[in-house]
């Protein structure tokens, strides 16, 4: 696995404690009743336990390239980061494939998303040379949609996959930015 880490003002991105386990248990578990915005961006819709993540992470251990990193708001009050999230995905020659960001709802709709990304992206250009991102979205997760055109991705192609264990397709969207 990858070791990634970068320190903004705000927010820092480190590799997780595994005392940090019980935070991202909760993000994966997290439903709203409303919306099902972390079935689409987890892709899971059973109940995560703490095994679960354990053993994504001791899987994670042997890959080369990928990276499970934790989300930290800095808190001049405090001496530790709170995590506050997590962010995955795979470093490809010159390419970042985001697999997942994920925020806990407290902690949305302040930039966390969009200052961890500008992290992510600066950290792996200067690192790896990546000269660009891509992701893929659920047509129906609008407010992913949208946060990611409002970061400057575009959408670059589209296919419909069987996902969730639903009975019919969804539409997933790739999106592109260059660096």
């Amino acid at each position: 696995m990858i070791e990634m880490g970068a320190d903004g003002d705000v927010v820092s991105i480190r590799p997780i404690d595994r005392k940090g386990l019980d935070t991202i248990v909760e993000l994966y578990n997290y439903s709203d009743g409303y919306s099902d915005g972390y079935k689409y961006a987890t892709g899971i819709t059973f109940t995560v336990t703490s095994d679960d993540i354990e053993l994504k992470l001791n899987r994670l251990e042997t890959s080369k390239n990928e990276f499970f990193i934790g989300i930290f708001l800095n808190s001049p009050d405090s001496a530790a980061p709170k995590l506050i999230g997590v962010l995955s995905g795979v470093v490809l020659k010159n390419s970042l494939w985001i697999k997942l960001i994920a925020i806990l709802p407290q902690f949305r709709r302040r930039g966390i998303g969009r200052m961890t990304i500008g992290l992510m992206c600066e950290r792996c250009k200067v690192t790896y040379s990546i000269k660009n991102v891509l992701l893929s979205v659920v047509e129906k997760n609008k407010a992913g949609v949208q946060f990611w055109l409002k970061l400057g991705f575009y959408e670059t192609g589209r296919f419909s996959k069987m996902l969730f264990g639903d009975s019919s397709p969804y539409e997933v969207i790739i999106m592109n930015k260059n660096l």
